[in-house]
């Protein structure tokens, strides 16, 4: 995937997308172990 500027948005969107990776990745572990609302 090739956006029109190079790598200015890059470096936020990795975070962002590393954030909501995360994010997923502790839901679906640890919701049955610590099942929070």
């Amino acid at each position: 995937m090739k956006a029109k500027k190079p790598q200015t948005i890059s470096p936020l969107k990795s975070f962002i997308v590393k954030l909501m990776l995360m994010r997923m990745i502790s839901t679906i572990v640890y919701k049955p172990f610590f099942p929070i609302n």
